[in-house]
């Protein structure tokens, strides 16, 4: 069985136009069968041997691979053609946090619309500037990610708020904060810099005590 898939795919990427998906789910029926004929083998070892039948690329097999490792909701809407088939591996791209990739997968399964495959890819420093602020259980991380897809991929649509989006928004207060201090501000010195930057943060405490004042802090959260 596993000379006849071989055979298979030598034959079908010299002949065929793949997609990614469908050489996701070509890999994991191989997979079984190496393993049956390779005991104890490393990863390294499918992967060479895939590339060597096919011509292809290491990265690109880890893009086919990236699907099969995804949660099962993912999985099944990549291979439904639903999302993009290089969503999962630029999710993991994106970040390491385990709980921010749950957030975008989220963002991705619940969304209404298309999102690009190469969303993530637009987030990777505002996720990183969000794990280093840190301060959320992760629950929260969670639901931070998705809410960062959502607000990227909605930007510019001329549509409001629907749902209290408080970590969103506490996110970018923290980003722009980070901001400034990096800014190299002509005729103002350390002092008045510092001034500045509570400036802005006094502008950011009263907007989230306006919002706890109407009952909006981590509505949509809790909910």
């Amino acid at each position: 069985m596993l000379e006849m898939m071989k055979v298979q795919f030598i034959s079908n990427t010299k002949r065929l136009s793949i997609t990614i998906t469908e050489m996701s789910k070509a890999i994991s029926r191989y997979r079984d069968e190496y393993a049956k004929e390779n005991k104890g083998y490393e990863e390294s070892d499918l992967i060479d041997s895939l590339c060597e039948l096919t011509g292809y690329s290491s990265v690109y097999f880890d893009s086919a691979e990236a699907i099969n490792r995804a949660d099962n909701d993912m999985r099944t809407k990549v291979l439904s053609e639903d999302i993009g088939g290089y969503a999962p591996r630029e999710i993991e791209s994106a970040t390491k946090n385990e709980n921010f990739r749950r957030g975008l997968t989220d963002a991705y399964v619940k969304s209404d619309k298309p999102i690009s495959a190469l969303a993530p890819r637009a987030l990777r420093h505002d996720l990183k500037v969000a794990e280093e602020v840190g301060g959320l259980d992760p629950e929260q991380e969670r639901f931070l990610a998705s809410q960062m897809m959502r607000d990227f991929v909605n930007q510019n649509n001329g549509e409001m708020d629907k749902e209290s989006n408080y970590l969103l928004y506490r996110q970018k207060a923290m980003k722009f904060s980070k901001e400034i201090r990096r800014w190299n501000l002509k005729g103002l010195d350390k002092k008045e810099i510092g001034d500045l930057v509570m400036v802005f943060e006094d502008i950011y405490n009263y907007f989230k005590e306006e919002r706890r004042l109407n009952n909006q802090v981590f509505n949509g959260y809790k909910k």
